[in-house]
């Protein structure tokens, strides 16, 4: 759903500069034409602009203060009321409906449109190669993305692969190697635009021929979160990328059910626990593996799910169609959108 400015105007030249602010920032200007429609909205809007004579009948009205209103006077400066006016609204800013002003608006507007709904952020590592932390991330996306969450899933592997876990390595759109990250701050809606789509998760991952650079994963993590309802990172093991498990809500360990599985579990939660806040794991199950139940009495943080091995998964992946629906997979998504607060909506 397109982010909404509304609009309290009946001035025809600040609805016409407010369409053109909201349209700049991929947003819709929602117009509030009587002061019932704009005290509708008052109060639950991410940002509002209003006009002078609007602004007056809202005072009048006694709406509360908030934040994020522009207050658009084709004559201010000239006389004192407007801004009495613009300090009672809580008003960041007071400007013409004219060019001049579009780069302060667009700036507060922008921030206010971005911020207004932050993403849980979920990591996932594999505690050895192979551990299948790829299947379950692109799992738990899949799964939130069909509960109706906006959902973007991040590749943090410089070699990458993630698309072709998703069996989605043809759909169109920016990769690590060709996302343009110029200028710092990236646009949030900007970003979710150019990312290709897959069952209506946006996903990041990297060209199959494009250079390994390490990806640039506070800044895109930062815009994804400001743009979606949930983010799922695959964060490979190494310690430059390990660093970005601060920024997540949760963080899944998978951990084959094996010795060697367990013991390498127990290195990495060392490093992991260090940069990361809330950390579980998650058993996989294996032919011939130590089964169920297995992890709970050798590591130090609580095992909440399993997957169970099953071929047809691998077999549905190696083949390019993504994860074959699977009893387990689906369970343990279930379990950790449950464990970020994340039902069905």
């Amino acid at each position: 759903m397109d982010a909404v400015v509304v609009v309290a105007a009946t001035d025809a030249a600040t609805r016409e500069a407010a369409a053109r602010w909201a349209a700049a920032l991929g947003a819709v200007a929602e117009p509030a034409v009587s002061v019932a429609e704009a005290r509708r909205h008052w109060a639950e809007a991410a940002a509002v602009v209003v006009d002078a004579p609007m602004a007056r009948a809202l005072v009048e009205a006694e709406v509360a203060r908030r934040p994020h209103v522009v207050l658009v006077d084709p004559a201010v400066g000239d006389h004192d009321e407007v801004w009495r006016t613009a300090v009672r609204l809580g008003a960041a800013l007071v400007c013409r409906p004219d060019a001049d002003a579009q780069r302060e608006v667009l700036e507060l507007l922008g921030a206010a449109l971005e911020g207004r709904a932050e993403a849980c952020v979920l990591a996932v590592v594999g505690a050895v190669g192979g551990a299948g932390a790829s299947t379950v991330a692109a799992g738990v996306a899949l799964a939130s993305a069909q509960r109706s969450w906006r959902t973007v899933l991040c590749d943090l592997d410089p070699c990458g692969g993630l698309d072709l876990v998703l069996g989605a390595e043809a759909e169109d759109g920016a990769r690590w190697d060709t996302l343009d990250l110029g200028g710092g701050r990236l646009p949030a809606g900007a970003l979710v635009d150019v990312l290709p789509h897959h069952r209506d998760v946006a996903f990041l991952t990297r060209s199959r021929d494009g250079a390994a650079a390490e990806p640039e994963a506070r800044t895109v993590v930062s815009a994804a979160r400001r743009a979606a309802d949930l983010v799922v990172l695959d964060v490979p093991r190494h310690p430059t990328a390990l660093s970005v498990l601060g920024a997540a809500e949760l963080t899944l360990v998978v951990v084959p059910e094996s010795v060697h599985g367990i013991a390498a579990a127990r290195h990495l939660l060392t490093a992991v626990r260090a940069s990361a806040g809330t950390v579980v794991a998650v058993g996989r199950g294996l032919p011939g593996g130590l089964g169920r139940g297995a992890l709970s009495d050798h590591l130090p943080v609580p095992v909440v799910a399993r997957t169970a091995h099953r071929r047809a998964v691998s077999r549905s992946i190696a083949s390019g169609r993504g994860p074959a629906r699977s009893r387990s997979l689906d369970a343990l998504a279930v379990t950790v959108l449950g464990l970020l607060g994340m039902g069905p909506r």
